[in-house]
């Protein structure tokens, strides 16, 4: 059954090659894709429509892809944003993690997506942990994903005490567990994709990885990695094997054109030229590393050389306008140059040039006849957001994810007045609280200070 839908007298940001917007211009979907993009109706019989969107006061953008995410984080909310001294992953995060039990996870995943979508993400780049039980949730809420089993050989509890102590069989045993769900999954829905995804090059041994690297190959799936996201990990590589990260993976041979890599704080431009060389794709995740204080890597090298850069939240708030005003902030910061980088590029960092870095440019990233339709539309007509003057410096400096009106998702109304359709948002926000006070026992035991609340 045929399913139409159309867009009407928006202002719409194609994000295609030549950056073309569309004012009071009509978007029309057929099933699952966008059919045309008319200035006029004279002749379009409005009866056709299935559904019809008013969008007069709305700017119509390609859904935003988010490159690099756990959205499972959300339970570190408040836990390790503060006096950690930017060792919060090692110390509270990887022990809490280990104790999750499938169904703190399951509502994890649920709350995660919920405010991705809210925001105007259509597509995630996921890799963490249980993700067959991620794969369940995407497909029933009708949500694009990659996504990504968490390999590692390594008890990351112990890693911020230097302690490096590999169990082989427990990683083997992580690879195949990984197989079985793409090779599970990887038929059941078109809105799904997958990744081999070792968790870094400390945390896998030199074995779990190429062994990573002979599954990706053989079942023909890309890689996505942390990689140079610490100086934990970088100075194990260098004492381990003499070499940065990058130039480590490239000896053991696990660059190649279909791997994503995260972070890349801790390199110099010798490492982005082999991962330009490579032709490997990069996650940049602004937050987080303004948050963590972290050395800042060098996205104006790796854009300035061409190599494939996606935005991405990273973990705890999934927040991707708040990222790209910090990439520009901090960038022209670090550059003393108010020009550098403007919000049309940071647009496309986050719908078709990301969609590049995931091989996924033929189908999402930008508005384009026989592309997918995959849109979020955004409500203009609020006080922060106007005067608007249609350009896309009146997006990226000024809209938040609250003002996305509705998203649609391979032709699917997803979320319409900020209303979740396909999620039943109560019952998530319900289901989290129960489990508060359980994060905080296992937050106190590793020495996290909550405030001695006193009621009158």
């Amino acid at each position: 059954m045929t399913n139409k839908i159309l867009i009407k007298d928006a202002i719409i940001f194609t994000c295609n090659e030549n950056d073309e917007v569309y004012t009071k211009s009509n978007l029309l979907i057929k099933d699952s894709k966008i059919e045309a993009i008319e200035c006029n109706l004279k002749n379009i019989n409005l009866e056709e429509f299935d559904k019809i969107i008013e969008a007069q006061e709305m700017a119509v953008i390609p859904g935003i892809i988010n490159s690099h995410t756990h959205v499972a984080g959300a339970m570190f909310r408040g836990l390790i944003d503060e006096g950690q001294k930017g060792l919060g992953l090692y110390n509270i995060g990887f022990p809490m993690e280990k104790l999750l039990t499938e169904e703190e996870l399951y509502w994890l995943f649920l709350i995660g997506i919920a405010e991705v979508i809210k925001t105007g993400v259509t597509l995630v780049n996921d890799f963490y942990y249980q993700m067959d039980i991620f794969a369940e949730i995407v497909k029933k809420i009708g949500v694009r994903a990659i996504i990504s089993d968490t390999l590692y050989d390594t008890d990351m509890t112990k890693l911020i005490d230097g302690q490096y102590e590999r169990d082989y069989q427990a990683g083997e045993n992580r690879l195949q567990k990984s197989v079985d769900i793409i090779e599970k999954w990887q038929d059941k829905s078109s809105l799904i994709n997958f990744r081999i995804g070792p968790h870094a090059t400390d945390t896998c041994s030199k074995r779990l990885l190429e062994n990573a690297k002979k599954e990706a190959n053989r079942m023909d799936v890309g890689l996505h990695m942390h990689c140079a996201q610490s100086k934990i990990e970088v100075g194990h590589i260098k004492k381990e094997h003499n070499k940065t990260p990058i130039k480590y993976l490239e000896e053991i041979g696990l660059l190649k054109d279909n791997i994503l890599l995260a972070h890349c704080h801790y390199m110099g431009e010798a490492d982005w030229d082999i991962m330009k060389e490579h032709d490997v794709s990069y996650a940049h995740c602004p937050i987080v590393y303004a948050k963590n204080g972290s050395q800042y890597p060098k996205l104006k090298y790796a854009l300035d050389n061409d190599i494939k850069t996606g935005f991405g939240t990273d973990w705890i708030r999934m927040e991707p306008w708040d990222g790209m005003r910090t990439a520009i902030n901090i960038l022209r910061s670090i550059e003393r140059n108010p020009d550098i980088m403007g919000g049309r590029q940071v647009l496309k960092l986050n719908t078709i040039k990301a969609a590049e870095a995931l091989s996924h440019e033929e189908k999402i990233g930008s508005i384009e006849i026989g592309k997918k339709a995959d849109l979020a539309l955004i409500d203009m007509n609020k006080p922060h957001l106007q005067p608007f003057y249609g350009n896309p410096s009146g997006l990226v400096y000024y809209v938040n994810g609250n003002d996305v009106d509705t998203v649609i998702i391979d032709g699917r109304i997803i979320m319409q007045n900020r209303k979740l359709l396909t999620i039943n948002e109560k019952q998530i926000l319900k289901n989290i609280k129960k489990f508060i006070p359980v994060w905080i026992k296992r937050a106190e035991k590793l020495g996290v200070n909550f405030p001695n609340y006193k009621t009158r």
